[in-house]
């Protein structure tokens, strides 16, 4: 199943192409005294027990509270202010229901979809890697996309995408493709890439229900 274009980007893309900015981005925090700890802002989805925090420079915003066609539901979202760019980094946790059990055809299912989303938008894929790591002793896919996006009367637009993506158990019982997902224009990575990965690997997952026990009749 295809997914819709990302609003994020066609109407980003759209402000900028027309020569307009996205709207002006908040101030930053105040500088406040390096000795004092800063406390970050967490977020945890009651249903998946999957949580993350975002450093000062970011804010949480609204997320869409009802799926998409593909049943993709977004649970939270973060944007970067104070910084001078045509579109707002963004870092999005989202669950889709799925009927996989197997964590690594769930890592691919993304990457498949992700491809053929880019693919529908006209988009060129310059570089894209999947890799497994472990978070919380659970195996997590970590997904790494550069992608053009072709922008009229312009020189294509060049796009960073990242995301962590697991399989979680949710409170009904069933299973869900989670993602943590940064997408930013990729030339804003030297302002924001080590922000991002402080997201991305900020990620906790909820420990696994215990396995149910052998039936032992006698």
């Amino acid at each position: 199943m295809r997914r819709r274009p990302t609003p994020w980007l066609a109407a980003g893309l759209a402000l900028w192409a027309a020569g307009c900015k996205d709207d002006a981005p908040a101030p930053p925090p105040a500088a406040e005294d390096a000795s004092a700890p800063v406390a970050m802002p967490v977020f945890e989805d009651p249903s998946t027990g999957a949580r993350f925090s975002w450093p000062p420079t970011w804010r949480r915003v609204a997320a869409a509270d009802t799926p998409d066609e593909d049943s993709v539901t977004q649970l939270a979202r973060v944007e970067r202010v104070g910084l001078a760019s045509p579109v707002a980094p963004r870092v999005v946790l989202s669950a889709e229901p799925t009927t996989l059990t197997d964590p690594e055809l769930a890592h691919r299912k993304v990457k498949n979809l992700l491809e053929a989303q880019l693919d529908g938008q006209g988009a060129k894929v310059r570089r894209i890697s999947l890799l497994k790591h472990h978070v919380d002793g659970q195996p997590v896919g970590v997904l790494d996309v550069l992608y053009a996006v072709p922008v009229p009367d312009r020189d294509p637009v060049a796009v960073r995408h990242r995301s962590m993506v697991a399989l979680v158990h949710t409170g009904e019982g069933s299973l869900a493709i989670l993602t943590l997902t940064a997408t930013y224009l990729a030339g804003d990575h030297d302002r924001v890439g080590t922000e991002v990965d402080a997201i991305l690997h900020s990620l906790g997952l909820a420990p696994p229900p215990p396995a149910p026990s052998p039936d032992r009749g006698g």
